[in-house]
């Protein structure tokens, strides 16, 4: 096999059982460039430390030990699968766990969804947790004064919109203003959406999403729902993305090598076929049924992440995820439920309540980075982490490697919708929520805010009224070009 399709095995097979690890996304800073109080309700990833005060999360497994754990269990799988001999696969499921779930011991919530006491987030404690404040630093002529909201992103959003509320009022109290502009990135969207739908909108003057998760994160939500499927096609965009698509930084070193071993010895034995004749049932017979017992060892504990699962994911999550296990669980099951009907469900009605009473939103949505190549949706257009469809709230998007039909093209210019396709014809944003103020930066992944992001926010949140037509220089579609300080319109 060649050398570049066995190392897109090797990264499928890889993070199909690392996702859990590996899930969690940079948090970019903001620069501080308006005077109205801004309070950023930041991305997953923040450090959790115990009781103790040791970090336990994000998990940072001992050098070695998951090769280790896939060389005990994986490799004699994979032998007598070649062989053709009949296998103990519950044997090596059990051996498989035994090794996998100990990682998570401090770090899963337990099965109501709870944390252990005493544990915290940053260099916060208790009920703070929340963060720093950085005051009247300047931006493209705007100010801001930015308040950093941390939180537990394992927690139910709702219990940490009760935080927020609380922060909210204390920033208020703290800078004599009545009202705040209230930011959320990534998985911090389905926070602000919670606090939205608990608490309603009088303490926000401005609401602003960055690469919103709340409509789902592909990782969480396809591995949760067990939506895995290789795609081929998608593979290869994804090996040839540059390294903002998180390829170059993935633990590619015993991991990789480990599995281009196993590729090797089914490929010596079935060639071209090894694919479907070895490695996609190791993943069937061995991986599939085990994993939902890693991930109720692990992240399937945690509310914050459920609330990242799709709506088209997510009854198929729970019963991958919970099968059998109902009422062990069942308070950990209802606690995403309600999140899912009260929140997600409202959605459209929560952020329409808003507007009607003069809320300005803004929303940013990436694209241009495909997603790993092991889902149902890699197809779709991405930003490596979220689906373009996801993250504007209902944009119609081209899949990897087409663009909008012709035909398509033309009936949204038939009804005078022309300005909404991208130059690039990959996007119809006349079909999202908020189709004058969503933004997209192309060739962005999830994980990368140039400066002039930060900047645009300022503008937003300073400037009355703006919609994707107020400013030549802020266009509805543009493209990203290589260094934090340049951008240019999208064009063909």
């Amino acid at each position: 096999m060649k050398s570049n399709v066995k190392k897109i095995l090797a990264l499928v097979l890889a993070l199909t059982l690392l996702l859990p690890v590996g899930a969690a996304f940079a948090n970019a800073d903001v620069s501080d460039i308006t005077v109205v109080p801004t309070v950023y309700v930041v991305g997953q990833g923040t450090s959790i430390y115990n009781e103790q005060g040791e970090v336990i999360a994000p998990v940072n497994e001992p050098e070695g030990y998951l090769s280790d754990a896939l060389d005990a269990c994986l490799t004699p799988f994979v032998r007598s699968l070649i062989a053709g001999n009949d296998t103990d696969i519950a044997a090596y499921q059990d051996l498989l766990y035994d090794w996998i779930a100990p990682l998570y011991d401090d770090v899963r919530l337990d099965h109501d969804g709870n944390a252990p006491a005493g544990d915290y987030v940053g260099d916060y404690n208790g009920a703070q947790m929340a963060g720093s404040t950085r005051n009247n630093k300047t931006g493209s002529g705007y100010k801001m004064r930015a308040y950093n909201f941390l939180y537990d992103w394992r927690l139910d959003p709702v219990y940490n919109a009760a935080i927020l509320n609380q922060f909210i009022e204390n920033v208020k109290r703290a800078t004599g203003f009545s009202k705040v502009n209230l930011v959320g990135r990534c998985e911090g969207s389905t926070i602000v959406m919670a606090y939205l739908a608990e608490y309603g909108h009088a303490s926000v003057q401005t609401l602003y999403f960055m690469m919103p998760a709340y409509n789902g994160l592909l990782l969480i939500s396809q591995l949760f729902s067990n939506h895995v499927n290789f795609d081929s096609y998608t593979a290869s965009a994804w090996m040839q993305a540059p390294d903002g698509a998180g390829i170059d930084n993935f633990p590619e070193g015993e991991l990789i090598d480990f599995f281009t071993s196993i590729i090797d010895m089914s490929a010596a034995t079935y060639g071209v076929d090894a694919v479907q004749t070895v490695i996609i049932p190791m993943y069937k017979k061995m991986i599939e049924g085990v994993l939902p017992r890693i991930l109720l060892a692990s992240y399937a504990t945690m509310p914050g992440m459920w609330a990242m699962v799709s709506d088209r994911d997510f009854d198929d999550a729970i019963k991958f995820i919970f099968a059998g296990n109902e009422a062990e669980y069942a308070n950990l099951i209802a606690r995403v439920k309600y999140y899912r009907e009260n929140v997600k469900y409202k959605t459209d009605e929560i952020l329409q309540a808003c507007i009607d009473d003069g809320i300005a939103i803004a929303n940013i949505t990436k694209y241009g980075y495909p997603s790993a190549p092991l889902f149902n949706e890699s197809r779709m257009l991405s930003d490596g982490g979220s689906t373009v469809y996801d993250v504007s709230f209902g944009a119609t998007a081209a899949d990897i490697g087409t663009t909008l039909s012709q035909s398509y093209i033309d009936g949204r210019v038939s009804e005078g919708k022309a300005k909404y396709i991208s130059p690039d014809k990959l996007i119809d944003a006349s079909t999202c929520f908020l189709p004058d103020t969503t933004w997209f930066f192309g060739n962005l992944p999830h994980t990368e805010t140039p400066d002039w992001v930060d900047a645009f926010m300022g503008m937003f949140f300073n400037e009355n009224g703006v919609t994707v037509d107020t400013y030549a220089e802020y266009p509805q579609f543009l493209v990203y070009e290589g260094t934090k300080e340049d951008y240019n319109r999208s064009e063909e």
